[in-house]
């Protein structure tokens, strides 16, 4: 998972991840005012982090549902 960062006008940002390089771009989460750059980092990154680790149990779980019914 990669995480990114949109830097908009007036300092607002939108972090969100994207599953790798060429994957999809997943939901991002508008940052509220006076938000430093330094924070929008960081928080794009524990969003990341967050959906990462989602994806890989979920990924988990379906390996274990299909291998339960073959």
């Amino acid at each position: 998972a990669l995480a990114v960062l949109f830097r908009l006008p007036r300092g607002r940002f939108i972090v969100g991840y994207s599953l790798g390089l060429n994957g999809m771009l997943f939901r991002g989460e508008l940052l509220p005012d006076g938000t430093t750059e330094e924070d929008a980092s960081y928080q794009a990154i524990e969003i990341s982090r967050h959906w990462a680790e989602r994806d890989a149990e979920d990924e988990h779980e379906q390996e274990q549902e299909q291998t339960e019914s073959d």
